[in-house]
């Protein structure tokens, strides 16, 4: 029986008395010929409501903490019955669609926009959360744009405003900014796109995220793109490694750093029965005090510094910290975002310090899920290792002989390198191994029992 592996077998032709040995290999995913398969089913009218058990938030390393929900728009998100990590970072970038007006002295300085992107398994329900908060939110379809974009001028066409009837070239255009969110449910042709040689629209989005206008130059002249842009889509990769692959440094990092990543967990399975309890919430103008925009930049220097530390005491190198800063801003986006949709005046207390929960999490996020892309069978290894512990359980060890065998690790690099990298992150304290105290109150290390290291 073969799951998803490659299969080599040999057939042989006698052809004229010569034997001649062919190699065919074939791609099997999940063969069961040799399993006694169930025969066709009546099913009965189901008259009675199923009992459907009340929903419980997936308990893994990378959950989203129920702290980072805020006011309103955090008790709507908790009817949508799904992954928090998934539901949060939806539920506030769509709200922002909505747009949001700021005022004050620093009415400038924090954007009401965000760029989110929902990871995980292929049919996991990513698409589903997404159109959950859509519904519950009661968003007006014509702010949504669903299309994958794969260039400067698509992007341009999917958020030009119509003209108003009778417009000719010629007339002056409407530079009004219009706040758009662009759903794209599968980024994955989107992000190869990204990194064609000569292509500028990963550095156009990510201007966007920072600006109301972009121009670029085209055959017929300079074409400007005109928006409030809010992103919101979804990546099929199952690990850190596949992640990595999507997500190079080299075209992307400006866009990783500024997007909020939500991984999500690898055993949800949706309530098909679910009904949005919508509720039409509205976005009040928000005054932006100063103390919200101190409080995160220590947030960001704090963050830092524990960091730097922990890399000091480990005799490890201090990584490449800028993205700190981007996460502070984003978490200083979602108190504004949030704050609006509770009708507060200002970004409160509360809001901000929700928020920075949500800044913690995407600091451990991003320590897995990097735009790097690894290249020896070692640092694959370590990527992989590391992404399966942080779809783990939260707080429990994982038998590492078990984890080889239900990823399929044997058949891809081999198990000598992964329980050589094992040694090895468990050196460099990057994961643990379980220790109980034994009857005679000797220390007893149980080597294939890990967990990551927080």
């Amino acid at each position: 029986m073969y799951y998803g592996t490659t299969k080599f077998t040999t057939t042989a032709n006698q052809r004229s008395g010569e034997l001649r040995f062919m190699a065919n290999i074939e791609h099997v995913e999940d063969d069961l010929s040799d399993l006694e398969m169930p025969g066709p089913k009546v099913m009965e009218w189901a008259t009675e409501p199923v009992a459907v058990p009340p929903f419980v938030q997936p308990d893994y390393y990378l959950a989203l903490p129920e702290a980072a929900l805020y006011g309103k728009l955090g008790e709507l998100t908790k009817t949508l019955d799904s992954p928090f990590s998934w539901s949060w970072p939806t539920m506030v970038t769509a709200f922002a669609t909505l747009g949001i007006h700021t005022m004050g002295s620093y009415s400038q300085a924090i954007r009401p926009n965000l760029y989110t992107v929902l990871m995980g398994k292929v049919a996991s329900g990513k698409s589903t959360v997404m159109r959950r908060s859509l519904r519950s939110l009661d968003i007006p379809e014509k702010a949504i744009k669903k299309a994958h974009v794969g260039s400067d001028r698509g992007l341009e066409q999917v958020l030009r405003v119509p003209k108003p009837e009778g417009w000719k070239k010629g007339d002056p255009e409407d530079r009004f900014v219009h706040t758009s969110t662009l759903w794209m449910d599968e980024m994955s042709g989107v992000m190869t796109k990204l990194a064609y040689e000569g292509s500028t629209l990963a550095q156009n989005l990510c201007d966007l995220h920072g600006e109301d206008e972009v121009s670029f130059p085209t055959r017929d002249g300079l074409n400007t793109i005109t928006a409030k842009l809010n992103l919101l889509g979804a990546v099929p990769c199952s690990d850190g490694l596949s992640f990595s692959s999507v997500f190079t440094s080299a075209t992307t990092g400006g866009l990783w750093s500024r997007m909020i990543l939500a991984p999500g967990p690898t055993d949800w399975t949706p309530d098909h029965t679910w009904l949005p309890k919508r509720q039409r919430l509205t976005p009040s103008v928000i005054d932006i005090p100063v103390e919200a925009i101190t409080t995160a930049a220590a947030w960001a220097a704090d963050t830092k510094a524990q960091i730097t530390a922990a890399a000091e005491k480990a005799k490890k190198p201090v990584p490449n910290l800028s993205h700190i800063d981007r996460i502070s801003e984003s978490a200083l986006r979602c108190a504004l975002i949030q704050s609006s949709a509770n009708h507060d005046d200002t970004i409160t207390e509360a809001s901000l310090r929700a928020a920075l929960v949500m800044a913690d999490w995407q600091v451990k996020v991003k320590s897995i899920y990097k735009a790097s892309a690894a290249t020896t069978p070692e640092a694959v290894a370590g990527n992989m290792i590391l992404d399966a512990l942080a779809n783990a359980p939260a707080g429990k060890f994982t038998n590492f002989p078990t984890l080889l065998k239900r990823e399929g690790w044997r058949d891809t690099l081999g198990s000598a390198i992964f329980n050589k990298m094992k040694r090895v992150m468990i050196d460099n304290e990057e994961i643990r191994i379980a220790m109980t105290k034994g009857d005679d109150g000797e220390i007893e290390k149980h080597w294939n029992q890990v967990q990551l290291v927080d």
